[in-house]
């Protein structure tokens, strides 16, 4: 077991994601060339999963190497992690639907806030059952297990937005299957991941002198942060839009908007809110980030 784990902790998930690229591409193209829908569900989930089980691959990695240490810095193990990622999608997909319809419906007007607030508290909830029972608890290790179960909840949302692409289409969509795997992937370190990490890693340091899992003033304002930047994220493209709209004195409905849709929008204006959008992402991305470096480097596991 040791040699495995041994294995296991130099650098395997760049292999898994290496592998698995290919493996994806050489899906693509035998879908492009033979027209068969029966290799759709794979591509869909290869392309889904591809990105967050490297990564998830790349946390595992990291806790083995503690383990194998033997200098007691984590109370995880790794299959704890695998547990978390695959619990993030499985369990946490549709109760955040079922919230998410009622709070949109109860909150039209705050539509991506309640969102937001939907699945951060799902993805919270999560963490809490996965971690209870842990011998101890440190900020490093919520932020480790926050991680792997937003990875998984990114994984089995983007499976859904791939079927999503080609559902209502008479013909096999190729280009829509691979803009939305290639930027969901892509995108997956800085989303699901990040946010879920954030509230994690103040859950944690908050029980780490009391031993007890409890929403103290600090965890409702990290998932305050979270909800803030998941909502910032879902909206960009509507504010996209509406710049792009204003700035050629054009006008928006609330559909265009939450779409993130210019009406008949011409070259240079679907040019623009590319560029727009991708300028919003990146300031939301950077900001998730340096808060998670942040809280990654601070000295203690206290609450506060």
């Amino acid at each position: 077991m040791r040699r495995f784990l041994t294995g296991l902790s130099r650098d395997t998930w760049w292999k898994v994601l290496l592998t698995g690229g290919l493996a994806w591409a050489g899906g693509i193209a035998a879908t492009a060339y033979t027209r068969d829908g029966i290799l759709l569900p794979g591509v869909f989930l290869l392309g889904s999963f591809l990105v967050p089980f490297a990564l998830l691959v790349g946390l595992i990695e990291y806790v083995t190497r503690l383990w194998l240490a033997d200098d007691d810095a984590t109370a995880l193990v790794p299959f704890q992690l695998l547990l978390a990622f695959a619990a993030g999608g499985a369990l946490g997909l549709w109760p955040a639907a079922l919230v998410e319809h009622f709070l949109t419906r109860l909150i039209p007007d705050g539509y991506f806030l309640s969102v937001a607030l939907a699945e951060e508290t799902v993805k919270l909830a999560i963490v809490i059952l996965l971690a209870v029972g842990l011998t101890s608890y440190r900020r490093r290790d919520g932020l480790l297990l926050g991680a792997a179960v937003g990875l998984g909840f990114s994984a089995f949302e983007s499976a859904g937005y791939a079927y999503e692409a080609v559902r209502s289409q008479s013909a096999i969509d190729i280009p829509a299957i691979v803009e939305v795997q290639l930027s969901r992937g892509l995108l997956s370190p800085v989303g699901h991941a990040l946010w879920t990490a954030l509230v994690a890693g103040a859950l944690f340091a908050a029980a780490s002198s009391t031993g007890r899992l409890r929403p103290t003033w600090s965890v409702c304002g990290w998932l305050g942060v979270a909800v803030l930047l998941h909502a910032g994220w879902d909206v960009s493209a509507g504010l996209a839009a509406a710049l792009v709209a204003t700035g050629y004195r054009e006008s928006l409905t609330l559909a265009e908007f939450r779409r993130g849709v210019v009406p008949a929008p011409t070259a240079t204006e679907s040019a623009l809110l590319g560029t727009v959008r991708t300028f919003l992402l990146a300031i939301n991305a950077a900001l998730g980030l340096v808060l998670v470096r942040w809280q990654w480097q601070r000295p203690g596991d206290t609450a506060g």
